[in-house]
């Protein structure tokens, strides 16, 4: 049997604070606001991150095991995202999740966005 215990999540898109996904994130606490390294994609609706040199600005979340469950199916985890393990450049780490399909999006053309911030 797992364990309800918390976990530390750092979100960059649609499950941040006024954005349409952040319901998934109730009754998470709010940890403060962080960044990692990587390469932001935007699909329109939501973006994707994958490794990279930029930084993308995001926000802590304290949440349950049955959150973090809830937002691996959101977030098509382990197959369109992968929930990676991830150092925060605050020193934390963090669950992040990882977009899967990194040599679609320059074959496909999709933007990119440096300033590593969605909505």
């Amino acid at each position: 049997m797992i364990r309800n215990v918390d976990h530390l999540m750092f979100v960059y898109g649609t499950l941040k604070k006024g954005c349409g996904n952040h319901h998934l994130m109730k009754p998470a606490v709010f940890v403060g606001d962080d960044t990692i390294f990587g390469t932001m994609y935007s699909f329109g609706d939501y973006p994707a991150i994958v490794a990279g040199k930029d930084i993308i600005h995001g926000e802590l979340w304290k949440i349950s095991t049955e959150q973090r469950k809830r937002i691996d199916h959101m977030e098509g985890h382990p197959f369109l995202f992968k929930r990676l393990l991830t150092h925060t450049r605050s020193g934390k780490f963090a669950w992040v999740y990882w977009f899967q399909a990194a040599e679609k999006l320059s074959q496909e053309k999709i933007p990119i966005l440096h300033s590593g911030r969605w909505a």
